[in-house]
């Protein structure tokens, strides 16, 4: 098992056999920053010898983790939520997009998803969070309704707090 930490003790992700054969495997973007790798026995009663291999690669962002393209002011885009989706800091997977706004607006983004808890979050150009939210678009759906200065944002679409959550949503955009 292992259990992957950021510095100060909060739980990043854990995982026991991802990789096949009770092989735990973990796949993390993370920021600049200390660290803590835990490893055990899943069951916690056996102990022996294991190895581990920790492999990183300086830099930005994975390109996986990079945008997967433009949410147009006014439009809509359907995605699905899978493996090959970004790593997200909290654990879950998602799907990142970028929005250009040319004058300060109010927008209307909401998050829809028949398959799983739908959470959005709105980044600014440098990665900082400007607004989140889980059920404002009624159910277990998400919105989010704020004024905003122009500029380039980043939408992060994804399950609320699990990377077990996978499925279909779709994701607009509308701005006054």
């Amino acid at each position: 098992h292992l259990t992957l930490t950021h510095d100060a003790g909060n739980v990043l992700r854990s995982d026991d056999n991802t990789y096949g054969n009770n092989d735990p495997l973990i796949v993390q973007f993370l920021p600049a920053g200390a660290y803590r790798l835990q490893v055990r026995d899943a069951a916690a009663s056996a102990g022996g010898p294991y190895a581990l291999a920790l492999y990183a690669a300086l830099g930005p962002r994975p390109p996986f983790c990079s945008p997967r393209g433009s949410l147009p002011v006014g439009g809509s885009i359907t995605g699905n939520i899978n493996s090959a989706g970004c790593q997200y800091v909290d654990r879950s997977l998602a799907d990142l997009y970028r929005i250009d706004l040319l004058y300060d607006s109010t927008i209307d983004l909401r998050l829809n998803s028949n398959d799983f808890d739908a959470y959005l979050v709105l980044l600014d150009i440098k990665g900082n969070v400007v607004f989140q939210d889980d059920d404002s678009g009624g159910g277990t759906n998400a919105r989010i309704n704020t004024p905003v200065y122009a500029g380039t944002y980043y939408v992060v679409a994804k399950p609320f707090s699990d990377y077990f959550s996978q499925g279909n949503y779709t994701l607009t955009l509308a701005v006054q």
